[in-house]
């Protein structure tokens, strides 16, 4: 069953709906499965039976149908149920690769080795622009045509209209045959300096992309076609890419069983310092 669309006017009568048909596969799931993984499904419905979604929020993952690795009911859970979710996505997890690393190293020397506080500030006067009005003049123009772009067309579908559909800080649109478009990465990006509550809110909404975009496969006519086939359909996983504060996440979300899975796939921490000019 597809979950509903949440009404913040009466979000809970959704969501409570969405959560029942949750549990209803996950009891499926249960059923059908053995061992660890059995394991794994008999706790996310123990769990699940203790969610009051009144006390989560409209824009939680469970209130819409998403089990996310991050979000209730994972929170209480031991590493090794959690692992067992996991395995489906480890194999998109890139091994760590030592010329790559040091490639990365050398880029940030030689770009830090480029800043000269002292030249880029010494002869500037208290009120002025940094940058040169024609540099300005360009970086607003980009900053209006970027307002003015589309938002993700996932999201003008669930919503029912463009003017309303989320915007992503960026998105990845893979073409496959004529008229037949899927938005298969979207990223999200904050200042060096965002809160916590910024990393969080910009992780729900990347869930919602995602979930959006799996949808649009079972919506849109052309893509109906291409992701009829089982094989696709098991195998069609979309991207986001988390930026805030000095840590950057990759997650991944996967249709199984009828259960949105949302898995973090790897994080790191971004080597950010601040530099003056007498350090």
């Amino acid at each position: 069953m597809e979950a509903l669309v949440i009404d913040t006017e009466a979000w809970y009568e959704d969501a409570n709906t969405n959560l029942r048909s949750l549990k209803r596969d996950v009891g499926r799931c249960m059923t059908e499965s053995a061992s660890y993984e059995k394991t794994m499904w008999e706790r996310i419905e123990t769990e699940l039976e203790e969610i009051n979604v009144e006390n989560l929020g409209f824009d939680h993952p469970i209130c819409s149908g998403v089990l996310d690795i991050k979000s209730e009911p994972f929170t209480n859970m031991p590493g090794s149920v959690s692992d067992i979710f996991k395995e489906p996505f480890r194999k998109y997890k890139l091994e760590q690769n030592h010329d790559i690393m040091e490639a990365c190293k050398e880029f940030i020397q030689n770009e830090e080795s480029k800043i000269n506080i002292d030249e880029v500030l010494g002869n500037i006067n208290y009120g002025e622009w940094l940058d040169k009005p024609e540099e300005l003049q360009d970086l607003t123009k980009r900053m209006l045509e970027s307002m003015g772009e589309e938002g993700s067309s996932a999201s003008a579908i669930r919503k029912g209209s463009r003017k309303i559909a989320r915007r992503a800080d960026y998105m990845m649109v893979a073409q496959f045959r004529k008229n037949a478009e899927l938005e298969i990465v979207y990223l999200e990006t904050g200042r060096p300096n965002s809160s916590q509550d910024k990393r969080d809110r910009d992780h729900k909404k990347l869930i919602h992309f995602s979930k959006d975009s799996i949808d649009t496969t079972r919506n849109i006519k052309n893509l109906k076609k291409i992701f009829n086939q089982p094989s696709r359909r098991q195998n069609l996983t979309i991207f986001t890419i988390n930026i805030a504060g000095d840590v950057i996440e990759l997650y991944a979300m996967q249709k199984e069983s009828g259960i949105y899975k949302y898995c973090l796939i790897e994080e790191a921490t971004i080597p950010l310092h601040m530099t003056s000019p007498s350090a």
